[in-house]
């Protein structure tokens, strides 16, 4: 065990080496230390983390809650005894020492499902080691529970890295899915596809997916069942019903006709290496560079990241558009979600 763990992709945990549960004095404390954590790629300017902290603040007041908040991390990592410090603090700026002896999970997580790896000349049982080593990670949510600690800026950083590591986490478990589909481990392809519905139950084309490797399984009574929790997710999560294709698809089974399709493509090493999220959370550090900027100017760089992330969940939005489509006439709140993805 590392001399500080930190575990975020599900409620937060924190340990020192010998065990010792940490306690934080306030949220804001665990805060800090969770953003310094998480964006350590360079050093942050006081001025920017206290505005990202206490928005609402006088500069001078958030600084002073700036300092406080620093010392109560401080004490509860038990940062002047640890050899290195975990952190790196000057009069202008605060970063997580990365050279410290530690242990973060996303770190791990990252790494694990990395672009890199997938073009590493690493073997295919390495990869896929790799990628079951970053799906066990996954506990849940990043930093899920987390208390509100009276930052919309802050409560934005969470949602965009939320976003990041769970998409990550899907396109993990469809490569895995294809893998072992085309392997013929029909048992563990089921395992990964009840895993991504668990993460997007709405999701009708892993239900599909299931019914369809169940059927290849010989397991034709568990694929009629799945058609049916199909329609029970869709009805009780997005008050639609199943589409022609799951319908289709269901029919096939039912009457006993194959379901195995020779020309379905099964995504490669190639196609997740340019997972299109990628190339823009490797960008991070142009978005949350706070070396040298004021509060005001950090803002600013929030609002620049919105406008990008959002760019970036176009696929997202006209999948929502497509769903919204069907909803029937009467549907709450129809009118509120066509005029939020209208544009």
């Amino acid at each position: 065990m590392a001399d500080l763990n930190l575990f975020l992709l599900g409620g937060f945990q924190a340990y020192l080496k010998d065990g010792i549960v940490l306690s934080f004095a306030t949220n804001k404390a665990k805060a800090l230390l969770v953003f310094l954590a998480c964006e350590a790629f360079f050093p942050h300017s006081r001025d920017a983390l206290a505005g990202l902290l206490w928005p609402e603040y006088s500069q001078d007041s958030a600084l002073t809650n700036l300092r406080s908040a620093l010392s109560s991390s401080r004490r509860a990592i038990q940062d002047d005894s640890a050899h290195p410090p975990f952190l790196k603090i000057s009069r202008e700026t605060i970063q997580f020492n990365v050279q410290c002896d530690h242990w973060l999970d996303i770190e791990e997580f990252n790494q694990r499902l990395s672009a890199d790896v997938f073009k590493s000349n690493s073997s295919p049982s390495s990869l896929i080691q790799s990628l079951e080593y970053a799906i066990g990670l996954y506990r849940g949510p990043f930093l899920e529970g987390f208390p509100n600690i009276g930052s919309s800026l802050f409560e934005e950083w969470i949602l965009q890295k939320r976003g990041q590591f769970h998409e990550q986490v899907l396109h993990g478990l469809r490569y895995l899915i294809a893998h072992y589909e085309e392997q013929g481990d029909y048992q563990a392809a089921i395992s990964y596809i009840q895993h991504q519905i668990e993460l997007e139950p709405w999701q009708e084309e892993a239900h599909q997916q299931l019914m369809r490797i169940f059927a290849l399984n010989n397991q034709r009574s568990k694929a009629l069942s799945q058609f049916e929790i199909c329609c029970s997710r869709l009805q009780k999560e997005l008050g639609v019903e199943p589409s022609i294709s799951t319908l289709h698809l269901y029919e096939q089974i039912k009457s006993g006709k194959s379901v195995f399709n020779p020309q379905q493509k099964v995504i490669s090493a190639s196609d997740l290496a340019i997972f299109p999220a990628a190339q823009f959370y490797a960008r991070k550090h142009e978005l949350f560079k706070l070396d040298c900027i004021t509060a005001v100017e950090y803002r600013q760089q929030i609002k620049t990241f919105r406008l990008k992330y959002i760019f970036l969940a176009g696929k997202i939005i006209r999948t929502a558009r497509t769903v919204v489509m069907k909803l029937p006439e009467r549907y709450p709140y129809r009118e509120i979600y066509e005029h939020s993805l209208s544009g």
